[in-house]
């Protein structure tokens, strides 16, 4: 059995452990809180963009189509896989790395845009022949980064270095679910604009400038929502898996520190037993 003094300094490195990973899941609960409101403001502009997008394409048929629009041959493949930077959440980087494994099985010559340190290095040590890291996404995620790192995809598509892009990343549902899913993000896939919320009719735009010249700039400016938006739930997804991850680590260690306590007690009292066993022998032999 253990001594009273190992017990004591194994019981003060599990609580500091303790205090640390119950620091880091409040840490996480309040970045995720701030993530939250950041996409709830979003949230109506994206709609707003998908209505007003939706019209315009609606006005523009039988209109030469815009050049984000048309499909080709693919022959060069991009993906863009979101991942973070650190650890220490869970499963989280696993099954993102794991699900962009089975998108991209079978184009071994696709290029890799690695957005997260785990899911470069990751990709590195795959050898595929082209897997670039873009560092510049933080939490506190800015919207001028996206444009600049979407307007040199969009450049590649436009020069046909590129025929597709597709975006791999986790899915924010609530703080217990997260899926990673695949997204087409050019050619920009008409389909994926659906439905928009909300009870009413939509509303009607008028325009004044010809629909090709409205879709020139408005389709640029949706491929950055998009980015910006799927940014924003893998930052979320990020967060509630530390979170969680952090949460089980706390009661792991409180579990553990009701062990070291019944174990700290038990020798205790074996160490008073045996001084109470001590002193009367002791006292016999005094009075023979």
């Amino acid at each position: 059995m253990k001594s009273m003094r190992e017990i004591k300094h194994r019981m003060q490195a599990i609580q500091n452990i303790e205090n640390v990973t119950r620091s880091m899941k409040t840490i996480a609960s309040v970045r995720l809180r701030n993530i939250e409101g950041k996409t709830r403001l979003t949230r109506p502009y994206v709609q707003a963009m998908q209505q007003f997008l939706q019209q315009v394409l609606n006005r523009a048929e039988g209109l030469p189509s815009d050049p984000l629009l048309d499909a080709r041959e693919v022959k060069n493949r991009c993906y863009l896989v979101v991942a973070s930077d650190r650890g220490l959440c869970g499963s989280h980087n696993h099954d993102i790395v794991r699900y962009a494994e089975t998108v991209i099985a079978g184009h071994p010559n696709a290029r890799i845009v690695a957005l997260g340190k785990y899911a470069y290095r990751h990709f590195l040590n795959l050898n595929y022949p082209s897997v670039v890291s873009y560092d510049e996404i933080t939490d506190d995620i800015g919207f001028a980064v996206v444009k600049h790192m979407t307007a040199r995809l969009i450049r590649g598509f436009l020069n046909r270095e590129i025929d597709e892009v597709s975006l791999i990343y986790t899915k924010y549902y609530d703080p217990a679910r997260q899926e990673p899913v695949v997204l087409r993000l050019l050619p920009i896939d008409i389909g994926s604009l659906g439905r928009i919320d909300g009870s009413g009719s939509p509303a009607e735009y008028l325009f004044d400038a010809p629909p090709e010249e409205i879709l020139r700039f408005l389709l640029p400016q949706y491929v950055n929502t998009v980015v910006y938006q799927a940014l924003l739930e893998a930052k979320m997804s990020e967060q509630a898996a530390r979170m969680v991850a952090m949460d089980t680590a706390t009661d792991n260690a409180e579990e553990m520190m009701d062990e070291l306590k019944m174990e700290y007690s038990r020798s205790r009292q074996e160490m008073i037993t045996e001084e109470i066993i001590e002193t009367i022998e002791a006292a016999e032999l005094s009075r023979s």
